[in-house]
């Protein structure tokens, strides 16, 4: 992704919070953009995208829900942001750059914590809400199965 050294003055960094040694082929690179980071993971047949403000960089969010809040800016209800998975590198390029600005936009602003906020209501609390139900409708059915052998 050449864009992110020429075009936007990126710099390599370290990658904090992520094991000394990788564990099979993982790899992570973290780029600082100013503002704010991109780290790009990859490993095992995963690709994975986040992105953190610079002034928090423990603070990571999948890139696709970040993308997907900002595009729909005044929605406070579903649809549901879905995460984005990418192929490989030259896809995550295409789909990064043309948001470049905006994304410089958000983070020079002090908007990551409003986006990040939406993100957990639209997307985490769901997800968690979600194991939850499915765990006690398990638990339910083991019940109910030992209970009367059905």
């Amino acid at each position: 992704m050449p864009f992110l050294f020429e075009t936007y003055q990126g710099q390599l960094v370290p990658n904090e919070g992520v094991p000394r040694v990788p564990s099979f082929d993982c790899a992570w690179v973290t780029v600082s953009l100013g503002a704010f980071l991109v780290r790009v993971f990859r490993g095992r047949g995963e690709l994975d995208v986040k992105i953190a403000p610079r002034g928090a960089p423990t603070d990571w969010c999948a890139l696709s829900l970040v993308v997907a809040a900002l595009d729909r800016p005044g929605e406070v209800e579903p649809p549901v942001f879905e995460r984005r998975g990418f192929f490989d590198l030259p896809e995550v390029a295409e789909y990064l750059e043309p948001r470049m600005s905006r994304l410089n936009e958000m983070f020079s602003r002090g908007e990551f914590d409003a986006v990040r906020q939406r993100v957990e209501r639209q997307v985490f609390a769901r997800e968690r809400a979600a194991v939850r139900d499915w765990k006690l409708e398990d638990w339910q059915a083991e019940i109910s199965r030992r209970r009367y052998g059905r």
